[in-house]
């Protein structure tokens, strides 16, 4: 008797750059949000190109969101969301939330279990060197140990004070926490 050959699925390579000394390799997307192939992190932003970042906003029980000041190798610090990175390669936004909250914010394990994905915001904005992000909105439950926090060169801010920022000292923030504040995507509508 005759067996039919298995069939085997593939999955589709995707072109791929040499990443050497150039940071992560990362995927550039197409207008539809496709990968289309890898390329290192830093060609990636020195030619605009799309692909995927997350942002996270960090929300106490008071309601304020955390702000750290975040910069990059050349660049001046600014104030910036709890947290924010690049989506590596077939990772999901959230996976890739989780792994930069992680990074980021010194929480242990037991009191990252208990932070609540709140709601995730998936936009496609050309926003500074990243295009294509997803912003979470963490929740810390009462009784969460904030006490790590103090570590990370941060400070709470509340609505009414992230917009005298926006308004009075937007150089001093990073674009990311501008469209946040300036969508107003981190608080209820009033």
């Amino acid at each position: 008797m005759i067996t039919p050959p298995r069939k085997t699925t593939r999955r589709k390579r995707r072109p791929v750059a040499d990443a050497s000394d150039s940071g992560p390799l990362l995927e550039v997307l197409d207008s539809a949000n496709r990968p289309l192939l890898l390329m290192p992190r830093i060609e990636i932003l020195r030619q605009g190109l799309w692909h995927k970042a997350v942002f996270l906003a960090l929300r106490n029980m008071e309601g304020k969101i955390f702000l750290r000041k975040q910069g990059s190798a050349g660049q001046e610090a600014r104030w910036g969301l709890s947290a924010q990175g690049q989506v590596l390669p077939e990772e999901s936004f959230t996976e890739a939330a989780l792994r930069n909250m992680e990074a980021t914010l010194p929480f242990g394990p037991e009191n990252r279990a208990r932070l609540k994905f709140e709601k995730e915001l998936p936009l496609r904005v050309e926003l500074g060197q990243a295009k294509l992000l997803a912003c979470f909105i963490l929740s810390a439950p009462a009784g969460f140990n904030m006490e790590g926090l103090s570590s990370a060169a941060g400070f709470f801010a509340d609505q009414e004070e992230l917009e005298g920022l926006c308004r009075d000292m937007p150089e001093e923030l990073d674009a990311g926490l501008l469209l946040a504040v300036r969508q107003n995507l981190l608080f209820p509508a009033r």
